[in-house]
């Protein structure tokens, strides 16, 4: 459902904290539905694959808290609006 943009875009975002096996894992499965092959089929091994590489939403977390205290300057200071 991602338009060819925003795929690499998100590959991108996979593969800037580290997680170029993810980043793949999307290729895979946009090949695949391009292809017209069943991805319904392939829907559970593909969500454990990413389960595997990513296995929780904290998991996500604690590498973004890594990257933003290793490379502070990567990121835009949040705006007044945003903090209070």
């Amino acid at each position: 459902c991602m338009t060819a943009e925003e795929l690499s875009d998100a590959q991108a975002g996979y593969r800037s904290y580290g997680f170029d096996d993810v980043a793949s894992l999307l290729s895979r499965a946009r090949s695949i539905f391009e292809a017209a092959d069943d991805l319904g089929s392939l829907e559970q091994r593909l969500d454990g694959e990413y389960a595997h590489f990513v296995p929780s939403d904290s998991f996500l977390d604690e590498r973004f808290q890594m990257r933003l205290k290793s490379n502070p300057s990567d990121f835009a200071p949040p705006r007044a609006k945003d903090v209070g």
